[in-house]
């Protein structure tokens, strides 16, 4: 059984690799760092039997999003210039991990938090900085929509959903086998290529 707990210096971070080298770096050398300044909370995965090894783990921190700059119409954004938001910067699974569904677990946590978070002090989107193509396609499967259209050659374009739809959107993928959500991920992105889908993900 995996537990979600905030990173401290017990736990092993030089040893963890995702595959992505800027993830595996960062997690390696600024985490800690970053945690104890205030400028991010890391939350990381570990099991009860090996609490030092790091499964998984992500990073929150409270942001803000100016209305024109990001793109978002008046109407989504409440009529304020800026929006309020938590940004979900990092989050990776360890490659001995990965393929096993833990990933939408993970952003299911980050997300719970973030919810929690928002509740007590606000925070209307929840914005992802994906590190490449592949990440970005995982977000946009599991309903997160992009500011912009991605420009080949270029680091993919930030992505966001609202706080208020996220639990209602991963929840019911969360409780899937991997397989079953491989399959449910696929229909969502190809029902987000429709016009009636931008309504029901709530896109500006």
């Amino acid at each position: 059984m995996y537990v979600s707990t905030l990173l401290t210096s017990a736990h092993n971070r030089t040893g963890f690799t995702c595959g992505n080298q800027e993830l595996d770096d960062w997690f390696a050398h600024s985490a800690l760092r970053d945690q104890s300044s205030g400028v991010s909370r890391v939350m990381v995965w570990t099991t009860d039997d090996d609490p030092q090894t790091v499964a998984a783990f992500f990073a929150i921190a409270p942001t803000r999003l100016g209305r024109q700059d990001a793109g978002l119409s008046r109407s989504f954004a409440g009529g304020y210039s800026v929006i309020p938001a938590w940004l979900l910067g990092k989050l990776a699974v360890s490659i001995t991990c990965q393929g096993q569904g833990i990933g939408t677990q993970v952003l299911l946590n980050a997300v719970e938090n973030i919810v929690t978070l928002s509740a007590k002090g606000g925070g209307r989107l929840i914005v992802v900085d994906p590190v490449d193509i592949p990440v970005a396609h995982w977000y946009d499967a599991r309903g997160f929509i992009s500011f912009t259209d991605d420009i080949p050659g270029s680091r993919p374009a930030s992505r966001y959903m609202r706080v208020d739809r996220t639990l209602r959107t991963l929840e019911p993928i969360s409780r899937l086998s991997p397989e079953e959500e491989r399959a449910c991920a696929e229909d969502l992105a190809y029902s987000r290529t429709f016009p009636f889908g931008r309504d029901l993900w709530s896109s500006p």
